[in-house]
């Protein structure tokens, strides 16, 4: 069955039997959205470039349980080599999207960040923010939709009506805040979101400070580039931060990307999973290798060139829209803690 006709049948099927909104991802392809706006980054007076790190799916699942390391165990194993990359580079800034309430389809489940069992997990983590300046963030609610069960299981908010859509954030928030977790921002599991932006109206009215939606493909950009890859897109008042690489990508794309990002004057950022398997860019040992090469890359061949911020602190310093806030909230990687990558 030809492209065109498989969508037909998808998008009808959506419509008439379930009688749910279309994703985007399903949705006739539109370039352009109404109301979105690109936005200049400000940058700091010696020129560096924003780099943006964040890690998916964090939440306090043992691997016991669930077959997969996904931080569930503080100190140990996935968790272990993150802090290990944050000592090794004390510069280094990282956004962190949390899993509110992480469910497999079990019905024993208890795997809420706010859950007495998992007190300590939750205390262990929140002390990374004033060990490392790491920022926590919101990514779904349960990380699973059952509207579909033809379509992707992770893909949270894919068929979500607006009113089903303001429920999960405001559990996932409450959630999140019981636990100790500041909230600022917020990155829909699977990409994938409602095509008529409820999901972000909702994130504007709830006073979210900004939404990680779009990759070079997916969320915002499926199926047809609608946000810049290399720049903050206001869409109706909402700050959207894209995601530029993959750290399942060679090194050499990364760089390269990288280099792209730079020379448009663009911000670099790279997404993994907390996860030590199950996905393309999970914190393997290869792939965490790969990137304190593409750290020290910039060090040794570009020192000062990358300056890194949290999400959080980039929405900051958008709101104040000066060059003196970055020099005030961020510094450059380095493992030797002098402020720029060497």
């Amino acid at each position: 069955m030809p492209s065109d006709l498989k969508s037909a049948v998808k998008r009808c099927y959506v419509r008439c039997v379930l009688r749910r909104p279309l994703p985007i991802g399903l949705a006739p392809a539109r370039e352009s959205i109404p109301g979105a706006r690109t936005l200049p980054l400000p940058h700091s007076a010696d020129g560096a470039t924003i780099c943006l790190l964040s890690m998916d799916d964090l939440c306090p699942v043992p691997a016991s349980e669930c077959g997969v390391d996904r931080g569930g165990e503080p100190g140990r194993g996935v968790s272990r080599s993150i802090e290990d990359l944050l000592e090794s580079y004390p510069c280094l800034r990282l956004t962190l999207f949390v899993v509110p309430d992480l469910r497999s389809g079990r019905p024993d489940e208890d795997n809420a960040v706010d859950a007495a069992r998992n007190a300590d997990w939750a205390r262990y983590y929140r002390a990374w923010t004033a060990r490392f300046g790491v920022e926590f963030a919101q990514h779904g609610l349960h990380h699973r939709q059952t509207r579909n069960r033809w379509f992707l299981r992770h893909a949270e908010f894919a068929f979500d009506r607006r009113d089903e859509a303001r429920q999960a954030l405001l559990d996932g928030a409450q959630r999140m805040e019981q636990a100790g977790f500041a909230v600022e921002g917020f990155r829909p599991p699977g990409w994938e979101i409602a095509s008529d932006l409820s999901l972000l109206a909702e994130l504007r009215a709830a006073g979210y400070a900004y939404v990680a939606a779009s990759s070079l493909d997916g969320g915002l950009n499926a199926g047809v580039q609608r946000v810049s890859h290399y720049f903050p897109t206001s869409v109706n008042g909402l700050l959207n931060l894209p995601q530029n690489i993959g750290l399942d990508e060679p090194l050499e794309q990364m760089i390269e990307q990288a280099l792209r990002a730079r020379r448009r004057r663009g911000l670099i950022s790279i997404k993994a999973h907390v996860a030590d398997r199950g996905v393309a860019n999970a914190l393997t040992s290869r792939n965490l290798e790969k990137l304190r090469r593409f750290f020290d890359w910039w060090g040794d061949r570009h020192p000062g060139a990358v300056r890194c911020m949290t999400f959080g602190e980039l929405a900051v310093a958008l709101q104040s829209d000066t060059a003196e806030r970055i020099g005030e909230r961020s510094a450059g990687v380095s493992a030797s803690g002098s402020g720029d990558l060497r």
